[in-house]
């Protein structure tokens, strides 16, 4: 039996839809703010000062976004997981394949039992737990 390669098995596809669909949410919920402000602006409610503000604001969490979708892959299936109400919104409609184990579990293990063989240590400094706070 011929070996599949990683990118054909289905664990591979269903992390790729949970990607793909997580990448829109977030660009969705940063910039749907920033529609909402442009179409007040177009129709007179908004002024130019009040949309400079809200422009500089949409790029720096857009930056933020970016950012986060640079990690690695693994590690984005992993945290994208501790968004749990968004993430047991779309697994309803995308259960993962039979043979897959949800990280979560291994996440929240950790958490819990900090002490476990082969846990990560945490983060460097304060402000690298902070950084990607805004996503779970």
């Amino acid at each position: 039996m011929a070996h599949k390669r990683r990118t054909q098995t289905s664990e591979y596809q269903w992390e790729q839809a949970l990607l793909d669909a997580y990448y829109d949410y977030r660009w969705r919920e940063e910039l749907e703010p920033l529609y909402q402000k442009l179409e007040r602006w177009k129709v007179g409610e908004q002024d130019h000062l009040n949309l400079r503000e809200v422009l500089y604001r949409t790029h720096k969490q857009t930056q933020e976004v970016y950012r986060f979708f640079t990690e690695k892959r693994d590690w984005l299936v992993r945290v994208i997981q501790l968004n749990e109400a968004w993430f047991q919104t779309w697994a309803k409609d995308n259960p993962p394949p039979l043979d897959y184990t949800l990280s979560r579990a291994e996440v929240a293990r950790r958490a819990h039992n900090p002490e476990v063989p082969g846990s990560n240590p945490g983060p460097a400094t304060q402000r690298d737990a902070q950084k990607w706070a805004f996503l779970v």
